[in-house]
């Protein structure tokens, strides 16, 4: 939303008139990239529709009026402060079908978007790739020329045998983070093609304090993953009040399918793969408490180590994570440059947070997660911290650590993370 709307009428509607219906806040808002277009640029992030609006400058302040307690009039009298009558009338339903037609309003036309999506991923046979030809080139050849290309040049002789019982990588736009995605592969090279490989990662859009599971097989352009259907079912059983089934997030959520790809391209298409999407832990961060104190985490952890270890084969996790976001994109008052001012602190408190994890002090980093993610807001505290939970007798090893400027403006941190018993 803009950052400073004109404040709505105060003037009360009355009360048999219809409300306004509310705008969508869970939509992606951002300026225009477009010069020749300037305004608010609004698209659905949770893909119920395939809209993207650009409201230009001088209708932004009437957007605060959608909120579910302003009236049709109050919003016309608004506008008849710019504009004759007519055309109020005019503005004012071009406004409100655009917005309602494209899924952004809360009613009819969005829940009935919202169902069709739902469905559709519920009686899909697999999961495809959604970010496909977007964040990454659509064709087999293609993409593997795109990765052999960008990762050559990065690769640090990592190379370890056994394979680590975790690694931790970002899930950063590609361009940003081949140093520790070229890690990241060294790491897997030796892994055996048929384990069992967990891939966590952060859900940037489910509930809070859910796990987020599918039984559906992954198809990238390299080809289509075995799903874990047993695995799924038996964590379902287990934790019913943590695990949300066929989490419908799987469908939009780059977290888990760049590292599925990437698993793909290292080893072989048809790898075995149960992939977990991690909410935020909000309740024990509002109470600044630990998530393994409630009973239900304690037993989600219990049940995801004893789960996996009874597969038959090894199991080897991929925890995909972003550390922090620093910048004005991401709220802050000033402007960030990678590894510069604020952003060298940025680099201090990262590694301090992360040596928490390589001394095995689990408890000690999610305090840490509480005092003080207001101001780092790392992307991948609740998936670092459940691992920790899952084996405690986990350490870490940072071996690459980034910071890449997303805009001239902002700026992600990341690493790649081994983990060994």
């Amino acid at each position: 939303m803009p950052e400073n709307p004109q404040t709505p009428s105060e003037s009360s509607s009355s009360p048999n008139e219809a409300l306004l219906p509310a705008l969508r806040m869970d939509l992606d808002f951002q300026p225009s990239p477009a010069p020749d277009q300037p305004g608010l640029l609004i698209r659905d992030s949770f893909h119920f529709s395939d809209t993207t609006l650009i409201v230009p400058p001088y209708l932004l302040r009437f957007l605060p009026f959608f909120d579910g307690h302003h009236s049709r009039s109050q919003l016309l009298d608004e506008i008849e402060k710019a504009a004759s009558r007519d055309n109020a009338l005019r503005l004012e339903a071009h406004l409100r079908d655009t917005l309602e037609s494209a899924g952004f309003l809360q009613g009819p036309r969005f829940e009935a978007l919202k169902q069709d999506a739902l469905h559709a991923f519920q009686k899909a046979p697999a999961r495809i790739s959604s970010h496909a030809g977007a964040a990454y080139p659509a064709s087999a050849n293609e993409l593997r020329q795109y990765l052999d290309s960008n990762l050559h040049p990065h690769r640090n002789g990592h190379d370890t045998q056994p394979t680590p019982l975790a690694i931790a990588a970002p899930h950063i736009s590609f361009e940003g983070g081949w140093q520790s995605y070229a890690t990241m592969l060294s790491l897997l090279e030796h892994a055996h093609p048929e384990s069992l490989f967990v891939v966590m990662g952060t859900s940037h859009y489910g509930a809070p304090d859910r796990l987020g599971l599918t039984a559906k097989p992954f198809e990238t352009p390299l080809g289509s993953t075995r799903a874990e259907p047993e695995l799924v079912a038996a964590l379902a059983a287990a934790c019913p009040q943590v695990v949300t089934c066929e989490d419908y997030c799987h469908a939009i959520d780059h977290s888990v399918e760049f590292h599925v790809m990437l698993l793909q391209y290292a080893l072989r298409p048809d790898v075995r793969v149960l992939p977990i999407l991690v909410g935020s832990y909000l309740e024990p961060m509002r109470h600044g408490g630990l998530p393994q104190d409630a009973p239900a985490f304690r037993e989600a952890f219990r049940a995801l180590r004893e789960i996996t270890a009874s597969a038959g084969r090894e199991v080897v996790w991929l925890l995909s994570v972003d550390m922090a976001h620093m910048g004005r994109r991401y709220g802050d008052a000033f402007a960030a440059t990678a590894l510069a001012d604020e952003m060298a602190e940025v680099q201090a408190l990262d590694r301090a947070r992360i040596e928490l994890l390589s001394s095995g002090d689990s408890s000690a980093f999610w305090q840490d997660v509480n005092r003080r993610d207001s101001y780092l807001k790392w992307c991948g505290s609740s998936t670092l911290y459940t691992f920790a939970q899952v084996y405690p007798e986990a350490r870490a090893s940072l071996l690459s650590y980034q910071q890449w400027n997303i805009d001239p403006e902002s700026v992600v941190s990341f690493g790649t993370l081994a983990f060994h018993r």
